[in-house]
């Protein structure tokens, strides 16, 4: 903005003293060319960082308001799930089948952490960690993820009532919810690195 305004001006005064016009909309159009540029790769940055592991209302937010994904501590909401008999269901069935039934219960589970407004951060082996609160502020970050453990609950009914009409095996699930500070921000080598959250909330 500041740049636009030096060129108006001096194209303003060159044209005023001496009858030159300064053609001054290539700079212009230009700058402009280059603010829109800067806030898509700002965008693409944030995608690639993200991935499929936040809301796009999320992403949003964070290109919107900002957030110090360099790191900080800060007080959010840890949800961790896992399959009940998990280890027994994989010795028993076909690894295809073992394959297809967790796709589809990731899938049903991560659309309601995601409508939440929650953040993926692993899935470790049939558990899922979920962090709520970061990384942009929700003031409302416990509450949440407690809905999101109970409609992961509701989600599982649903997809239990299917697999059995269709002769597969339900799943169960516990889910645990834990708030408290924890830091959040990049984490791992210059050749390797992720968002995520840690500290004794999350171990707790």
């Amino acid at each position: 903005a500041g740049l636009i305004l030096v060129f108006a001006v001096l194209s303003y005064e060159a044209y005023a003293r001496g009858g030159y016009w300064l053609d001054f909309v290539g700079p212009v159009m230009g700058m402009l060319g280059y603010l829109q540029a800067a806030r898509a790769l700002e965008r693409r940055r944030l995608r690639r960082t993200f991935g499929e592991f936040v809301s796009p209302e999320v992403v949003a937010r964070v290109s919107r308001e900002g957030s110090a994904l360099g790191g900080e501590v800060r007080e959010v909401s840890v949800l961790m799930s896992d399959v009940r008999g998990f280890t027994a269901m994989a010795e028993r069935l076909p690894p295809d089948e073992v394959s297809r039934t967790m796709n589809e219960y990731f899938t049903a589970m991560v659309d309601v952490i995601l409508g939440e407004h929650g953040m993926i951060q692993d899935f470790i082996g049939d558990g899922i960690l979920a962090v709520f609160g970061a990384p942009v502020d929700e003031p409302d970050h416990a509450m949440r993820a407690v809905r999101a453990a109970l409609g992961m609950q509701e989600a599982l009914a649903r997809l239990n009532a299917g697999w059995t009409a269709a002769g597969r095996s339900p799943l169960g699930i516990g889910a645990a919810v834990h708030t408290g500070p924890a830091f959040a921000g990049y984490l791992g080598s210059p050749r390797k690195k992720k968002y995520g959250v840690l500290g004794d909330t999350v171990n707790t």
